[in-house]
């Protein structure tokens, strides 16, 4: 697949990407990092397949019932490149937020150091990624709010973390089992923790 889909790129051949890729698409086999790097020549080379994949691509994302961590790049805060696979092995929660999100920044100096603990505690990661445009904004709450845990962001692409979970609203927070695979999704920590003590992942504590 991927080889015919180059050479269809390489030959300037719409017709051959389309019958390759999009039929791909539509059954959900496909790689978002390889798509991610070939889309910017679909762009320039050929708008129309370009807005066809990007439209595949949300297509499959919405009807995914249980999305996988998939192996989208992020960059942590001396800008180096890290994917969501390194945290499988144990349940992991994602907290997508930004500097300019109020409540998220109140989550990042009160609710979330504490909630932090108990998760240890249960052997449950948290990751925060931050969907700010501007990185500079991004150090700069980092700085100020100075959390403990792991901080990613995700760059503006043609294919980032934000749209393949269709993200509109901050802060949101998405649990993950050991295998990576979706399980939960909540606005409120306090909702995280009373899903994670109903699913057994705490016998007991509490979160005020």
């Amino acid at each position: 697949f991927f080889f015919q889909a180059e050479d269809g790129i390489r030959d300037s051949s719409v017709t051959g990407v389309q019958t390759c890729a999009l039929p791909i698409c539509n059954l959900g086999r496909y790689d978002p990092v390889f798509f991610q790097s070939i889309l910017a020549t679909f762009r320039s080379r050929h708008w129309t397949l370009y807005q066809r994949i990007r439209e595949d691509l949300r297509s499959i994302k919405k009807s995914r019932a249980h999305p996988f961590l998939p192996g989208i790049p992020l960059q942590d805060s001396a800008g180096r490149s890290v994917t969501l696979q390194a945290f499988l092995g144990s349940y992991t929660v994602l907290d997508f937020w930004a500097s300019w999100c109020g409540p998220c920044r109140v989550a990042n100096r009160e609710s979330l150091p504490k909630l932090l603990g108990l998760l240890r505690q249960a052997n449950i990661t948290l990751v925060s990624i931050s969907v700010d445009h501007d990185g500079e904004k991004w150090l700069k709450a980092l700085r100020e709010d100075a959390p403990s845990w792991p901080q990613l962001r995700d760059p503006e692409s043609d294919y980032s973390l934000k749209e393949y979970f269709a993200l509109t609203s901050y802060p949101t927070y998405l649990v993950f089992d050991p295998r990576g695979r979706h399980v939960y999704t909540s606005h409120a920590d306090a909702e995280l923790q009373r899903f994670l003590i109903k699913e057994g992942r705490w016998h007991t504590g509490s979160f005020k």
